[in-house]
C-alpha cells in the first residue's frame, strides 16, 4: 500500500495551503488559503481539487486510508456542513490602540472602523492610518461608512486598506456595484430590520456583496445607523425566509453583548457576530475586558455548535 504521508498542517506557520499526498507526491486534495476579504474569517479554506487520481485502481486500504486523510484535512482547514461553518467574529467601532489590540487578543477575526461625523465611534483618517497597521492578516479591516461620495471613500481606501468595505446607509443596488467596481474592495451592506418583512430587502443585495448584516432598525429619531444597543426580534430569523441564504451566511449585529451572544447564535444559526456597543463602558468607549468576555461566549458557543454528537453515555461516535 503507498503510504500517506499524513496532512500538511504547515498553515499554523502562516502558509497558504494544505495537502494530502502519497510516498510518490501524488496530489489527492488540497485546499487554499482565501484571502481575508473573500474568507471573512481565520483559518478559512477553500477546498480545490489537483488532477484526478484513478480512484478505481485504489485497494480498500488505500481507499480507508484516503478517505481518513481527507476527513482530516476538512477538519483542520475548518470546512463544515450548512449550520456548523466556522463563526466569524467582528468588533466594530474601534478607535485606540489599546482596545484594538484587546480585540486582536481576543481572537477576533474582523476588526471594524467607523467613518461617519455623527457617531461617537467616527475616527479621522490619520487615526486609521496608525490603527491599519496594528492589524496582519488574516484579520480583516473593515470601514464602516454611510451614503459616502467617491471622494470620501477614496481617502478611507487609501488610508486604512480596507479588505471589507461596510456600506450601513441607504445604497442602492446599483450604488453597490458602482462602489465594488471603482475601489476593488468586497462590500458588506447592513440591513436594518425589526420586522419579517424587512428582510425581503436582503434579496436585492445578495450576489452583489460580500455577505449581509442584518442589524437592527435604528430609532426614528437616531443620528446614524445601527441598533444603539437594542437587539430585535430574533424570531423573525428562525424559520427558513426565500431571501436568506439557505446556508445562513449573514452576520447578526444590533444589540449583542457577552450575556446574550450565546443565544443570539443559537436562535439564529448565524455565520457571524458583530458588535460595538455592547463592549463599551460609554458611547464610542471601547472596553477590554468586555471585548475577551464576548469573544469567549462567542467561542464556547461555537465549538458547543461544532461538537460532534455523542452517544448517551457521554462517548463520541
Amino acid at each position: 500500500m503507498r503510504p500517506l504521508l499524513g496532512v500538511d498542517a504547515r498553515h499554523k506557520a502562516g502558509h497558504d495551503a494544505l495537502g494530502l499526498h502519497d510516498a510518490k507526491q501524488t496530489s489527492w486534495l488540497h485546499f487554499t488559503r482565501t484571502s481575508p476579504a473573500q474568507a471573512g474569517t481565520r483559518g478559512r479554506f477553500r477546498p480545490k481539487l489537483t488532477p484526478m487520481f484513478d480512484f478505481a485502481g485504489m485497494s480498500g486500504g488505500e481507499m480507508e486510508q484516503l478517505l481518513s486523510g481527507i476527513a482530516i484535512l476538512c477538519e483542520i482547514a475548518s470546512i463544515s456542513a450548512p449550520g456548523t461553518m466556522p463563526l466569524t467574529i467582528k468588533i466594530c467601532g474601534l478607535s485606540t490602540a489599546d482596545t484594538l489590540d484587546a480585540a486582536l487578543a481576543a481572537g477576533a477575526d474582523m476588526v471594524g472602523f467607523v467613518f461617519v461625523a455623527k457617531s461617537p465611534r467616527n475616527i479621522g483618517l490619520d487615526v486609521a492610518r496608525a490603527l491599519a497597521r496594528q492589524v496582519k492578516s488574516p484579520v480583516c479591516k473593515v470601514a464602516l461608512i454611510v451614503d459616502a461620495d467617491d471622494d470620501a471613500i477614496g481617502r478611507i481606501v487609501a488610508a486604512l486598506a480596507p479588505d471589507l468595505l461596510q456600506l450601513h446607509g441607504k445604497e442602492t443596488p446599483q450604488r453597490v456595484d458602482a462602489i465594488t467596481a471603482r475601489f476593488g474592495v468586497p462590500v458588506v451592506k447592513a440591513i436594518g430590520v425589526s420586522v419579517r418583512g424587512d428582510l425581503d430587502a436582503v434579496r436585492v443585495y445578495r450576489g452583489r456583496v460580500e455577505h449581509v448584516l442584518i442589524d437592527a432598525k435604528p430609532p426614528k429619531d437616531a443620528a446614524y445607523p445601527g441598533g444603539h444597543g437594542r437587539p430585535f426580534d430574533w424570531s423573525i430569523l428562525d424559520e427558513e425566509h426565500p431571501a436568506l441564504d439557505p446556508r445562513r451566511r449573514f452576520m447578526l449585529s444590533g444589540g449583542l453583548n457577552a450575556g446574550n451572544v450565546a443565544e443570539a447564535i443559537r436562535r439564529t444559526r448565524t455565520w457571524g457576530v458583530d458588535v460595538s456597543s455592547g463592549v463599551e463602558s460609554a458611547p464610542g468607549v471601547k472596553d477590554a475586558a468586555r471585548i475577551a468576555a464576548f469573544v469567549a461566549a462567542a467561542r464556547a458557543t461555537e465549538r458547543q455548535t461544532l461538537k460532534p454528537p455523542g452517544r448517551a453515555n457521554g462517548e463520541e461516535r
